[in-house]
């Protein structure tokens, strides 16, 4: 998942700092904490991961839809 919300990010021509610019309201991150969430370093519950993917304009659907094609492809 980690890596997934950092493609999306990087799709969207974003920095981590440009990230959490957009999230602060919602979540009050700083780009530091985007760095460990796509490492994988810090774990995020569902509402961090809707203000991402809604900061990047991602429908939260889609995420999820691409994240379990993955999941499956891992099997």
């Amino acid at each position: 998942m980690y890596l997934l919300l950092k493609e999306y990010r990087e799709r969207a021509g974003l920095t981590q700092g440009e990230l959490s610019e957009l999230i602060a309201d919602d979540l009050g991150w700083c780009a530091s904490q985007i760095g460990k969430v796509e490492r994988g370093e810090r774990r995020i519950d569902a509402f961090e991961i809707w203000a991402i993917v809604n900061a990047l304009g991602i429908p939260m659907v889609d995420f999820w839809r691409e994240f379990e094609r993955r999941l499956e492809s891992c099997e």
